[in-house]
């Protein structure tokens, strides 16, 4: 029997999404600008409320600009601008802010606004100029349109009211892509912790499937601490593989101090070598889904991972 690694399609992220609970629900609702795929993934693969309490924790601080301090300034502004945008411009049927709402999250308030008549498909519509005097820095004087296809000119809290929609040209497109990644996606500077999964199929016994587990973990993505002559690290790795009805069925939880002479360090990291864990386990045919945990107690860098697998 063949190992097949399985990928989540749309129906089944959807169906897994379903079945959270309201805060873990909520929390994905208001982060859908600033999450990655993978981070979709593991954090709709959690099995448990409190590790997906732990999963947000850590995502908000993966996004800190000074994790030095106990005030996480990203969080906090864009929570403020999820909240402002809600009030402002409400929630559709789905739960969802409208275009509006969007570029308010993403770019902030504009600095100034202004409104007038055009003729547009047919009919006067009402339209809406958000003036920007600098996005990310760098792009000034930037005009986002909206249109209101209802023709409504009823001012509130500055804005017309109503449902406004984007008029979405090249320029506006590519600066809502750069601005997710200049201020919604995890800081530059701190990159999550990297590591490759490997199976490796093995011998089978009837309905058993020997499995190999492989960590790889480049030694330049490795913190180490320099202790007289040699450079030292602990790595504390945890693997949990659930079935398909999301019940452990197994788990290995490990340290593994590394300590390695300074030159040698040097030398691994000229041709990108990788420090290797091997953990065998035995499975039957089904599916399943492999949770890894891996830390750096040395750098304090953490990063998890969700593999489905089909047997």
């Amino acid at each position: 029997m063949s190992l097949v690694l399985c990928f989540f399609d749309s129906c089944q992220a959807h169906r897994l999404e379903k079945k959270l609970d309201p805060d873990s629900s909520e929390f994905i609702s208001i982060t859908k600008y600033i999450m990655t795929s993978e981070e979709y993934k593991q954090f709709i693969n959690l099995p448990a409320y409190e590790e997906r309490s732990k999963f947000i924790e850590d995502f908000w601080k993966r996004r800190d600009p000074t994790p030095e301090t106990e005030e996480n300034e990203f969080k906090n502004t864009y929570l403020a601008r999820i909240d402002a945008a809600k009030r402002i411009f409400g929630k559709g049927p789905a739960g969802d802010l409208d275009d509006r709402g969007m570029i308010y999250v993403l770019f902030g308030p504009p600095s100034d606004v202004l409104r007038s008549r055009r003729f547009i498909r047919g009919g006067f519509r009402i339209q809406e100029i958000w003036i920007y005097s600098v996005i990310m820095e760098k792009y000034q004087n930037v005009q986002v349109y909206f249109v209101n296809r209802f023709g409504s000119d009823t001012v509130v809290d500055g804005f017309g009211s109503g449902n406004f929609e984007l008029e979405m040209g090249a320029p506006v497109f590519s600066l809502i892509q750069e601005a997710k990644t200049y201020y919604l996606e995890p800081a530059s500077k701190r990159k999550p912790f990297k590591y490759d999964i490997r199976l490796k199929e093995g011998d089978k016994k009837g309905d058993n499937v020997e499995l190999l587990i492989r960590i790889e973990v480049p030694y330049e993505n490795i913190w180490f601490s320099k202790v007289e002559d040699k450079m030292e690290a602990t790595l504390s790795l945890n693997l949990k593989i659930l079935d398909d009805a999301k019940n452990k069925i197994w788990e290995h939880e490990q340290d593994y101090p590394l300590s390695i002479v300074e030159k040698e360090v040097e030398e691994f990291l000229k041709v990108s070598k990788k420090y290797v864990i091997e953990i065998p386990t035995t499975l039957s045919k089904g599916k399943y889904s492999l949770h890894v945990n891996l830390s750096n107690k040395t750098g304090e860098e953490e990063e998890k991972k969700v593999m489905p697998i089909k047997i």
